[in-house]
């Protein structure tokens, strides 16, 4: 099935494109003939669009579900394939929005008979483009006379020996990148495209972007991995998350205007709407973008940390109709140390107490609560490792007794809204502000009820940026190395 679309009044369209026949043993954008069962629908065919919800969260990527009704005539199963490409959209005020990218990979169909009339129903779901590397190993099992990978682990020793040594920026993009650049240059590039799609390349690896604008390499201490975790069956989404030195970054999959983070900070509301032809399907690794405050770690700290440039969203109290917050002394800490997983334990005991963090007064009031922050890579220079890592999560964390998560339900739909984004609340005046990291978003649109967004939230604060970055300095400053 080449596209199937609902129509623009419903505040949602679902969108599928199927795939053309085999052309020599591979898929050809734009060659060979369209499949059999490619039609278009708009729903004035008796196929009608009924529910469609899509979730984004942070490292997991998207999912997302649909229910439609479809007539006797029509044949879900058969005209509906599975693998089959998707595009999922939320209208606002007229404005189309695409909020995922992703393949099909559930179908079901129900038949309910009542009254003597027959209620047909078909289920779908899947989840975003990072099902790519969800599905895909760390191995090529397929023995070629000419090129016998599984003989000589030809793939896995090209991209573990080559790219796997540096950087956690260098090796995500080995894993997530590269690897499939190198099954193609054995005749299997993996994920093509139907010629069909808005897309603009042939497979996935054309048509992606990787924006990892917020990485930091200049500043950080040169680090290399401490062990190959290369292991054959290893899905790459996995690898890359381990790889990518989880408790300093963030690996996030998601559709974004062209220009990635920056473009989409630019003009956070998109007023002009993300449509299909718009659309990327855009990776992005970045450190955590947490405010930081202390010497030592570059320029991009206090007002010019890259928190506060983050695409941010103001919605009023009035549009949100139930709102939950929790704080929890679990996201509470007085002592902060870092440690790499590798160092030998007499090493890593030295350096830790010499470089362990601490609220001595808050330690008295609170007892030890203390944050472990470990690394898979290790530097030349781990002196200057332990103490940079210890003073990051010292800044980004220090006020965690004073911050909240939850989430918030919206009184409409915000589709514009993206996972790594901040929301202001705004309050009475800027002081009674409340500012959020958006870690999940959540559409559901139904038939006749119109669309919400919910949103996952945390690290959240009352008041304005200058307010918060006040309290942070003063609370960096009760920390000490020593007791």
């Amino acid at each position: 099935m080449s596209s199937f679309v609902r129509s623009e009044r419903s505040g949602a369209s679902l969108s599928i494109y199927g795939f053309t026949r085999p052309v020599l043993g591979a898929y050809s954008r734009g060659v060979g003939p369209s499949p059999p069962t490619a039609r278009r629908v708009d729903g004035t065919d008796g196929l009608e669009l009924v529910t469609l919800s899509c979730v984004t969260s942070m490292g997991a990527g998207s999912g997302w579900q649909a229910t439609l009704k479809y007539p006797a005539t029509f044949d879900p199963m058969e005209e509906i394939e599975l693998g089959a490409w998707v595009y999922v959209s939320f209208l606002r005020d007229g404005v189309e929005y695409v909020t995922c990218i992703g393949r099909l990979t559930q179908r079901s169909i129900q038949e309910a008979s009542a009254g003597g009339a027959t209620t047909r129903s078909c289920f779908l779901g899947g989840g975003g483009f990072e099902l790519v590397w969800k599905q895909t190993k760390w191995w090529f099992n397929v023995l070629r006379r000419s090129t016998p990978e599984n003989a000589t682990n030809a793939l896995i020793k090209q991209v573990g020996n080559e790219y796997l040594l540096g950087s956690p920026r260098d090796n995500v993009d080995a894993i997530l990148t590269k690897y499939l650049a190198i099954m193609g240059s054995f005749d299997r590039a993996p994920y093509a495209l139907p010629y069909t799609m808005p897309a603009s390349g042939d497979t996935v690896l054309a048509a992606l972007v990787l924006d990892d604008s917020g990485y930091d390499a200049t500043t950080l201490p040169v680090t290399q991995p401490i062990a190959s975790a290369a292991y054959p069956n290893v899905d790459l989404w996995s690898l890359a998350q381990e790889y990518q030195d989880g408790m300093f970054t963030e690996l996030l999959a998601d559709v974004l205007p062209a220009g990635g983070i920056a473009a989409y900070a630019q003009s956070p509301d998109m007023a002009a709407g993300l449509p299909p032809q718009k659309a990327e399907m855009t990776l992005v690794f970045r450190d955590k973008p947490f405010p930081l405050v202390s010497a030592g770690l570059g320029t991009r700290r206090g007002r010019a940390s890259p928190y506060f440039s983050l695409p941010t969203h103001y919605i009023d109290r009035a549009d949100i109709p139930t709102l939950s917050f929790a704080a929890s002394e679990e996201e509470t800490f007085n002592t902060f140390s870092f440690a790499n997983v590798g160092s030998q334990e007499g090493v890593r005991s030295a350096i830790e107490a010499q470089y362990v963090q601490w609220n001595t007064d808050l330690l008295r009031e609170q007892g030890l609560l203390k944050l472990d922050a470990t690394s898979m890579y290790y530097s030349n220079d781990l002196t200057r490792q332990y103490d940079y890592n210890r003073k990051r999560v010292r800044d980004w964390y220090c006020l965690g007794r004073l911050q909240f998560s939850g989430s918030v339900m919206l009184a409409r739909g915000y589709p514009q809204i993206k996972v790594g984004s901040r929301v202001v609340i705004r309050g009475d005046t800027p002081a009674e502000n409340v500012t959020l990291y958006v870690e999940s978003v959540r559409h559901m649109w139904r038939a006749g009820g119109g669309m919400q967004t919910t949103l996952d939230v945390t690290r959240g604060y009352r008041g304005t940026d200058a307010q918060h970055l006040a309290r942070l300095e003063s609370e960096a400053r009760e920390y000490s190395d020593s007791f």
